[in-house]
């Protein structure tokens, strides 16, 4: 018997951290928030991190398995987002203009506007365009 429970008990803990680093799932993305860490360009294939300093900044909210919300140093952008397996898009996106946008901040709208797939790995969010040649990497929170 014991040697069973032991059996099971391994069997349980394997599963479970086979899910660890797997493809992102709406679930997954829903009622999470991010904080951007750095950026990947078609331009620069190293990741540079963003220079705003501001906790509140760079952060990425997906909410009740529909919308999403973002907001860079200066604007905001929100729409709603929808996946399958490891696609995402973002849809009737809005955002705000509300002063000329710095380069980090161009770079993180533009990239989320594009986003064609994505994957959640080590409690990080990486969000791809321009085939997987631009990315995002955030932290959650």
């Amino acid at each position: 018997m014991k040697l069973l429970m032991h059996t099971l008990s391994i069997i349980f803990i394997t599963i479970s951290l086979c899910g660890c680093d797997r493809k992102g799932s709406k679930a997954e993305l829903s009622d999470t928030k991010w904080q951007l860490k750095g950026y990947v360009t078609t331009d620069n294939q190293s990741i540079r991190r963003t220079k705003s300093g501001n906790k509140d900044t760079f952060l990425l909210e997906f909410m009740n398995n529909i919308q999403a919300y973002g907001w860079g140093e200066r604007n905001s952008i929100g729409g709603k987002y929808k996946t399958s397996g490891a696609q995402i898009s973002f849809k009737e996106l809005i955002s705000t203009q509300s002063e000329t946008q710095l380069e980090d901040e161009h770079i993180f709208f533009h990239i989320i506007e594009n986003a064609t797939e994505y994957a959640i790995e080590n409690h990080e969010l990486y969000l791809f365009s321009d085939q997987k040649k631009s990315y995002l990497v955030f932290s959650k929170l």
